[in-house]
């Protein structure tokens, strides 16, 4: 090399050197769609709209003060230590409550007076059931006392007690028979009747034999009572009678009380097929039913016999009942107008939407019911759940507790490129494409539609909306 050449390797300054750094985040790419301030409003944001819609589905009570301008109802929502407020009533639960305390106190000659009342009134509560059905709930156990044997068994000495103190009274007998019913009311078909254990089978059939006491009872003091009836047919049921007793009872009992829907839909679950009747027979009945009592009285029963045959049903057999699901929406919207709504009506109207194909309409039910899942309308909570979550990914809304999907999705997403980009250098342009190929993937996936992607971000916006409107209304 001649003397004159220079070598720049030797010659270039200290300055001018490459410097070797440990700092990887110098070397993240440049350029790209958001700042890391971008990604972590929206993973903040994302957190804002999960808890807003937490309360918006749990918190009723907190939404309404919102609406009204009141933004310190939010602190309210964090600091009360309370489960989730209930919106809706559970009148049957409250009234038997009140009526067992009555019972407990053995103000029998209160409850005579007041049971006649009923008898004569047919006065119902929210979501169309009779205040008769509910005073008889009223003596049967509690839930505690149905857990321990011995104070089930102080349940019914003290109805026998009722008994000998008023031998002229029906109505001690007639709560003695619906004590029995209960364990009637588990059984799904006619294959669990042999797995009854002996025991069970024998006060079946004490139930019987008292239900037949409380028939002469009945006619010797003229109490009409419709309740009788359905509780003997509930156990006639489990008992095993043919179609001409069980028909002969029932129609006794119509006669007295047409519209008491138990007498209806103790028959059609005698019918289901799963029990003594063949596919169709009991839709065919409840549809005759309906179209005998007519007007809205006739919705408003095949609205409850079928949500009530329905809800006897198992799983497995639950391709066998296809009731009309135009009559039992109508039959549901005219029993709200008439009598309003219950928490354990709203479930079971949810699960009868659902099981029947209405998912959008099943959403609308669980918008409404929020975290109020009632025991007595599902085979479990993870049906509730399951139910639910179908409904919502069908109508593209909150999936519940099983997480919601859109709102996780962004989170997530949100937290993936900011760790990518702080963290992983060269490597975070591959792994943030490699990011928002499995967002859309993973949307396409779960909705079935690619274009549902834009969606979720119109449903990220109309959210961000919903609170500006509500934090502006505050401020005025």
């Amino acid at each position: 090399m001649p003397r004159f050449a220079r070598n720049p390797r030797a010659q270039a300054s200290s300055k001018d050197r490459p410097t070797i750094s440990l700092d990887k985040r110098k070397a993240r790419p440049t350029g790209n769609m958001f700042s890391d301030f971008k990604l972590a409003v929206l993973f903040v944001l994302c957190a804002v709209v999960a808890y807003a819609n937490h309360i918006y589905r749990n918190r009723p009570d907190i939404v309404k003060e919102l609406k009204q301008g009141h933004l310190a109802a939010l602190w309210q929502a964090g600091n009360d230590g309370q489960s989730a407020a209930d919106p809706l009533r559970r009148p049957v639960e409250d009234y038997a409550a009140e009526i067992h305390r009555y019972f407990e106190q053995e103000n029998f000659a209160v409850l005579d007076k007041l049971v006649a009342t009923l008898r004569a009134n047919q006065q119902r509560l929210p979501g169309g059931e009779w205040k008769l059905t509910a005073f008889y709930r009223g003596l049967r156990p509690n839930y505690a006392e149905q857990q321990t044997p011995t104070l089930w068994q102080a349940n019914l000495s003290k109805l026998d007690e009722w008994a000998k103190q008023f031998p002229a009274s029906a109505t001690p007998l007639i709560a003695l028979v619906d004590n029995f019913a209960q364990f009637a009311e588990p059984l799904q078909t006619k294959a669990d009747l042999n797995k009854l254990p002996p025991a069970r089978r024998q006060q079946i059939n004490e139930g019987i034999a008292f239900g037949e006491q409380a028939l002469k009872a009945a006619d010797a003091t003229e109490a009409k009572d419709p309740h009788l009836y359905a509780a003997m047919l509930e156990l006639g049921r489990v008992a095993g009678w043919n179609k001409t007793k069980f028909d002969k009872l029932y129609q006794q009992g119509a006669s007295i009380a047409p519209n008491y829907q138990h007498l209806h839909e103790a028959k059609a679950a005698y019918l289901l097929p799963t029990w003594y009747g063949t596919a169709g027979e009991s839709e065919e009945f409840t549809q005759e039913v309906a179209e005998q009592v007519g007007g809205a009285a006739g919705q408003q029963l095949y609205f409850l016999i079928a949500k009530n045959a329905l809800a006897r049903v198992p799983k497995e057999s639950f391709a066998l009942t296809r009731f009309s699901l135009g009559n039992a929406k109508d039959g549901f919207q005219s029993l709200e107008k008439n009598y309003g709504m219950d928490t354990k009506t709203l479930n079971e109207n949810a699960r009868l939407l659902a099981r029947n194909g209405d998912l959008a309409g099943a959403d609308s039910m669980f918008k409404r019911i929020g975290g109020n899942f009632d025991t007595g309308a599902w085979q479990g909570k993870a049906e509730f759940e399951n139910a639910r979550a179908q409904a919502a990914q069908a109508s593209g809304g909150d999936l519940g507790v099983l997480g919601n999907y859109k709102t996780a999705l962004l989170g997530v997403y949100g937290l993936g490129m900011i760790l990518a980009r702080n963290f992983l250098g060269a490597a975070a342009g591959p792994v943030t494409s490699v990011l928002t190929i499995g967002v859309l993937t993973s949307v396409s996936t779960e909705f079935n539609q690619q274009e549902k992607f834009m969606d979720l971000i119109n449903w990220t916006r109309e959210q961000i909306d919903g609170l500006s409107a509500i934090i502006a209304r505050s401020i005025k």
